[in-house]
């Protein structure tokens, strides 16, 4: 089966001028993941975008000659979020026989529409499905009458007779909020769910880490090589979507929580990180974060930059950060190495592919957890002997006395976890 064909538009400003090739490649890739074949790029330096259009007239002249030179290209595709009326107003003028029923039709849409497309199609569980619906329908609520451009014209009767497009919007637009309105509440109900699993993780004191970063870094093949899982791994952006909580044992014997999110990107569609809140949350409850970056892909520095304004947009800008190089295997040049190195001089080089400098990473990983303890006597009374079993599976016991009413521990404890212990100190 042939592909679907589509033309891609970017518009810069002077500003902007040096990112935008790479950003036109990131568009180029998320086609690919909906196996969309990007025909012609456009791209244009303005000093601001056109109020109409988002382009000029004279770019939207090439795109028309493009497109009638080539009748399978069905999307002209925007790097840039439009507008409502420029999408609609750029779709009447791609699509002069817009009333034919029988004439070849060009669509257009935005990065966000593209993006929502690929979680809509990535989406497995209920609460990921959730999620992106009303990331969706948040989206094309204001963009309803494009949608129903089609119908635009009126149809004969009176001064304010209401055409079957105008009608049809309007009976659309109340539909679509109910549905959002019904969607939050299901997102309510989803994030009472995860703070009461949360709540019940947090009562068995093991610290938690999430990893993050850009999408395609290799995230879930860092979880997957690390606990020996079988979370779904695939060479396109997006790949996952629903977090992945999986136990992992540090070789100093203290267990931790990994939890694997959804990928970053660019100009990630404001919307999406609002309805993936309660997703995103358990990263904001983390002890530690690993931000996972693609050591071979020359956009590192941008990746880098993405991922560090959503961690700022769900405010953990004060939980403890390791930077993580991952497929260092494929960085051939050691003076890649060395610019990365003096960007990040903390950062730790891994090949989650060929489980390389794991150890470097556990060892970090275990400095920090220990510096995060807190040494504690206590007195435990037979009586509550789980207690005692509990600080003896997530704790480092250094000694231990036995008497007739208990047992007297000296032990460290992770500082976040010490007030489920602190009522058997000792005196």
């Amino acid at each position: 089966m042939d592909k679907v064909k589509a033309i891609t538009v970017g518009v810069a400003t002077q500003e902007d001028k040096a990112t935008i090739a790479a950003e036109m490649e990131e568009l180029k890739a998320l086609c690919d993941t909906l196996d969309i074949e990007v025909a012609q790029s456009f791209i244009q330096i303005r000093a601001k975008k056109h109020p109409g259009l988002c382009i000029g007239t004279g770019k939207v002249d090439e795109i028309i000659e493009c497109l009638e030179a080539d009748h399978d290209i069905e999307y002209v595709i925007f790097d840039n979020q439009l507008t409502p009326s420029q999408g609609r107003k750029l779709e009447q003028v791609f699509n002069p026989n817009l009333d034919d029923p029988d004439a070849h039709k060009v669509y257009v849409f935005d990065r966000t529409e593209l993006i929502l497309d690929i979680f809509a199609s990535r989406a497995q569980t209920h609460e990921g499905k959730i999620q992106v619906e009303l990331a969706r329908n948040v989206y094309f609520l204001p963009r309803l009458k494009r949608m129903w451009t089609h119908l635009h014209r009126q149809k004969g009767g009176a001064r304010g007779t209401k055409g079957e497009g105008e009608m049809q919007i309007e009976i659309d637009r109340r539909t679509l909020s109910k549905r959002i309105d019904f969607l939050k509440k299901e997102l309510k109900k989803v994030k009472k769910i995860r703070a009461t699993q949360r709540k019940k993780r947090e009562s068995v004191p093991v610290p938690v880490v999430s990893i993050v970063g850009y999408t395609n870094a290799g995230k879930s093949t860092l979880l997957n090589a690390l606990t020996n899982s079988d979370v779904f791994v695939e060479d396109k952006l997006f790949a996952t979507l629903d977090p992945a909580i999986r136990k992992y044992s540090l070789s100093s014997g203290l267990d931790i929580i990994l939890i694997d999110t959804v990928g970053f990107i660019r100009k990630i569609p404001h919307m999406l990180v609002e309805a993936f809140n309660a997703t995103l949350e358990e990263i904001t409850r983390s002890d530690l974060i690993l931000s996972v970056l693609d050591g071979s892909d020359d956009e590192i520095s941008n990746h880098l930059t993405a991922t560090e304004n959503v961690l700022k947009e769900l405010k953990t800008d004060t939980i403890p950060r390791f930077n993580v190089i991952n497929k260092s295997d494929l960085i051939l040049d050691d003076d890649r190495k060395n610019i990365i190195r003096s960007k990040l001089p903390d950062a730790v080089f891994i090949s989650a592919k060929e489980k390389t400098n794991f150890d470097v990473l556990c060892n970090k990983m275990i400095s920090f957890f220990e510096s995060k303890m807190v040494n504690m006597k206590l007195d435990i009374p037979y009586k509550d002997f789980g207690s005692y079993n509990l600080l003896q599976q997530y704790g480092s016991i250094q000694d231990e006395q036995r008497n007739d009413t208990g047992v007297s521990v000296e032990a460290n404890v992770f500082y976040r976890y010490s007030s489920i212990f602190s009522k058997y100190e000792s005196n």
